[in-house]
């Protein structure tokens, strides 16, 4: 689940073509189609090559002990250090940068999906979840989120946004389904 989950920052395309359909050709804009359609010609995700960058460059090599995960501090050093940031994390950041639903609706999906699948990972930590149970259990997140507007971003496409993310999941979380497994967590006492 979590492979999915950070492969989601590369499903553009995908999430794009997902009904509502929304035009998206960032391979192909020019310097005036950037600026007056940026929701068409704008980058809104990351390359698998500068996902896998920035996994790599989120792990510190010290001396005979294995990689560890950074700590927010170390991360705070690198990005507050003018220059020390790689390209590929530069990148992600520029995601960002006047970030909004308008201008970067494929974006504005990504975000939404990994909410999504953020909540239901978390509900897999407490109990013995069958992949077969994930869909069901997507399903009532989806559900309650659209009741609370979580996640809106102040137009009407709230509710649209939760259905890309539904049906974005629901094809992946069949993929897991099919293997036949169970994700088990131990209770921590």
């Amino acid at each position: 689940m979590l492979k999915l989950y950070a492969r989601s920052f590369t499903d553009d395309f995908i999430l794009a073509a997902i009904a509502p359909k929304l035009r998206y050709d960032p391979n192909n804009g020019s310097p005036h189609s950037f600026r007056n359609e940026p929701a068409v010609y704008v980058r809104q995700a990351l390359v698998l090559g500068d996902l896998e960058s920035i996994a790599d460059a989120l792990l510190i090599q010290e001396r005979e002990n294995p990689p560890r995960a950074m700590s927010f501090s170390d991360f705070d050093q690198i990005v507050g250090a003018e220059g020390k940031a790689s390209e590929s994390v530069q990148a992600f950041f520029a995601l960002f940068v006047g970030f909004s639903s308008e201008t970067r609706p494929i974006l504005a999906r990504v975000l939404v999906a990994q909410a999504c699948m953020s909540e239901l990972i978390l509900s897999t930590y407490s109990q013995k979840t069958r992949n077969s149970q994930l869909e069901d259990r997507l399903g009532k997140i989806i559900s309650s989120l659209e009741n609370s507007k979580a996640l809106s971003w102040g137009q009407d496409q709230h509710s649209e946004d939760l259905v890309v993310a539904h049906n974005y999941w629901t094809e992946r979380l069949r993929w897991l389904a099919s293997s036949g497994s169970s994700i088990e967590t131990d209770k921590l006492a």
